[in-house]
């Protein structure tokens, strides 16, 4: 009966050793796989930290990346200007200072926040946010959602245009969005009754990076001369340049000038200066009611430096321009030089252009 018991427990020994041992094998690989995915769910969250994103942004700001600072900066404030002059604009802004990043606080709770530092100065920051995709263990992925300069400011450029004017502003035509003014009259020149003053317009042009290139041509597709003025802004002359007016009636403004000041120097008649003069006019009725004696006897008379200049055509039967000249008198013994500046008003005639009005020019 010994002998049976014995053999018994040696087979239960056989059988519960290598039960007990495979327990364990099996206990040991569990707790190994569990430790293994517990370290790769930890490896798999801390390579989902925002921080190794803001990492690699960072290096847009070291390495002084504007192209891609443009692609995720908000352009619709100088997108009209572009990515050249934007990248422009950032290299002269930093040239020779570092750019630094440090995390700012987020009112977002999804968001995290950086400030760009140029030096002591801000010059932005940028926003990491949550891209919607997982990692393999289920953790949130970031991404770059966006860059904000505060550096960049808009400023706005004025130019003022005669009325009528095709206003281009770096090659593109303005209009009725970019009028800031109409109706303006900006000079108080004299000008005769039924000729309508000039009336100018202002548009306002906003640029971040440099001065926009101003082009204003008239209604002939001429280019105008732009003048700043007091205030910044620039103003479009009008168009003095009439060359197809001046070779058609410079010769007859020339010699009206001649005969008027002959004849206020008593070397002319009336009857011969009102050739140039049309009647019932205010030039007639200075010319007849013109006293004489201004000048002493004189043996003769002659003209230097004569030009015109500012033609101005009002409508097809008028025009004004300027006419200047030195009318030198000789006397019996000095010779004097009076310089003499018209503005002439000329209407047409039949086929004659005849003076109707004038004042002395500015």
């Amino acid at each position: 009966m010994a002998a049976k018991r014995k053999k018994r427990r040696k087979a239960s020994g056989r059988i519960f050793y290598p039960i007990y041992l495979s327990f364990v094998l099996i206990t040991i690989a569990a707790i190994l796989l569990m430790m293994r995915v517990l370290w790769d769910n930890m490896e798999d969250y801390e390579a989902s930290m925002p921080k190794y994103v803001a990492q690699e942004v960072d290096t847009i700001f070291k390495y002084k990346d504007f192209a891609t600072m443009y692609e995720y900066d908000d352009v619709s404030g100088f997108e009209e200007e572009g990515r050249e002059a934007y990248i422009e604009y950032m290299d002269i802004l930093t040239h020779g200072q570092e750019i630094t990043t440090q995390e700012a606080f987020s009112p977002v709770s999804d968001e995290k926040v950086y400030k760009i530092m140029v030096g002591d100065t801000k010059l932005g920051t940028y926003t990491l946010c949550k891209s919607g995709e997982k990692t393999p263990f289920g953790n949130d992925l970031w991404k770059l959602k966006g860059i904000q300069t505060s550096v960049i400011d808009r400023n706005s450029y004025l130019i003022t245009a005669p009325e009528g004017s095709s206003v281009y502003a770096d090659g593109r035509l303005l209009g009725a969005d970019e009028m800031i003014e109409s109706g303006l009259e900006l000079t108080s020149e004299y000008l005769p009754e039924g000729i309508e003053r000039t009336k100018w317009c202002t548009y306002s042009v906003e640029r971040c990076f440099s001065i926009p290139a101003f082009k204003v041509e008239d209604s002939k597709g001429r280019g105008q001369k732009l003048m700043p003025n007091e205030n910044g802004r620039l103003t479009a002359q009008v168009n003095f340049d009439d060359d197809e007016l001046k070779e058609a009636v410079e010769e007859r403004v020339i010699k009206t000038a001649r005969a008027f000041s002959q004849f206020t120097s008593d070397d002319c008649s009336t009857t011969t200066v009102m050739r140039y003069i049309k009647e019932d006019t205010n030039a007639a009725r200075y010319i007849y009611g013109f006293d004489g004696g201004w000048f002493m006897p004189h043996r003769g008379f002659e003209y230097e430096n004569m030009r015109t200049e500012r033609y101005v055509r009002h409508d097809e039967n008028t025009f004004s321009c300027n006419v200047y000249f030195d009318y030198i008198i000789e006397y019996r013994k000095t010779t004097e030089v009076y310089p003499t500046a018209y503005t002439f008003f000329f209407e047409k005639q039949g086929d004659e252009w005849l003076l109707f009005d004038f004042t002395v020019a500015g």
